[in-house]
């Protein structure tokens, strides 16, 4: 079975998104906290704790990071 067109549309442009991790560890070197940001937005940096939450917060930014909303959006709808 051929792929949506819209998935095709979705393969057929990729892009880089740039994510900056920032991490609190402890002495033993385990995740303690930390922050998830974009720099090409305005939305503040996402929070979490522990590795599951890391990636929630990853996913997040990425859905986010949508082509659709590049011409600027309304990000004081999120409540972070």
């Amino acid at each position: 079975m051929p792929p949506s067109r819209g998935k095709v549309e979705r393969l057929s442009a990729p892009r880089y998104v740039t994510i900056v991790l920032r991490f609190l560890v402890n002495r033993q070197v385990r995740l303690v906290h930390g922050e998830v940001a974009g720099v090409e937005g305005v939305e503040p940096p996402r929070r979490f704790r522990g590795w599951r939450q890391l990636l929630r917060a990853i996913r997040a930014l990425l859905a986010d990071a949508r082509p659709d909303d590049a011409g600027g959006g309304d990000s004081a709808a999120d409540g972070g």
